[in-house]
């Protein structure tokens, strides 16, 4: 999180306490906390014949907690041959994450497909069985979402009458008219944009819609 130094002297003795949530399947919310609350979600699926499946509903998966990373090892009875490798690791000077993934078997044309979306702002004080802490269409409803420098880069501003800038330790019901914006990207591969209920699919069907006139230039 980066502040400006006019917008850190209103903001004393605030915590902020962002995490990444890694669950023991392969998904990732991100809560910043006082700084935002839930700003988005980052899932992945394997694109394959037959639509593919999202890897957090894979029916094989081993789970490993390594020198700060998580490891996770994946296999599907409904995708014979394909196995995924994955790698998680925090970042070190900002709050965020870091993925390296190993995709092997699948077919022809199996690849990894991610998305990140769904900034809903809600302050959950982790409380982890809450609703919000699964993606939805409507939590996209305020989030602004477009490419820069090769990247994606979501922008979500707060009204004040949302429930987290009620919040007394809330930085966003301190700062009017501030609004968190949140980037990432890949290496390689198609980058795009598609409408939320698109991510509601399988992953191939996400990865066409973003082919289907939505694909911007690396």
């Amino acid at each position: 999180m980066v502040w400006a130094r006019e917008e850190l002297a209103q903001l004393p003795r605030l915590t902020f306490r962002p995490l990444v949530l890694a669950y023991n399947a392969p998904r990732f919310t991100f809560d910043f906390h006082h700084a935002g609350g839930l700003l988005g979600h980052l899932k992945l699926g394997l694109s394959a014949a037959g639509g593919g499946k999202w890897l957090d509903r894979w029916s094989g998966l081993a789970v490993r907690y390594v020198d700060g990373r998580m490891e996770y090892d994946l296999r599907d009875e409904d995708l014979a041959g394909a196995r995924v490798h994955l790698s998680a690791i925090a970042l070190a000077a900002s709050a965020g994450l870091l993925l390296r993934y190993e995709v092997t078997g699948g077919g022809a044309g199996a690849s990894l497909v991610w998305f990140y979306g769904g900034a809903s702002a809600v302050h959950t004080n982790y409380n982890f069985g809450l609703p919000e802490f699964a993606f939805a269409p409507p939590q996209c409803a305020r989030d602004e979402v477009g490419w820069q420098g090769g990247a994606f880069r979501l922008r979500r501003a707060f009204e004040q009458n949302e429930p987290i800038c009620r919040d007394a330790c809330a930085a966003v019901g301190r700062l009017p008219g501030w609004a968190a914006h949140v980037r990432g990207g890949s290496a390689e591969g198609r980058r795009g944009l598609a409408p939320p209920e698109a991510a509601m699919a399988t992953p191939a069907e996400l990865a066409a819609c973003v082919e289907c006139g939505l694909c911007l230039p690396h």
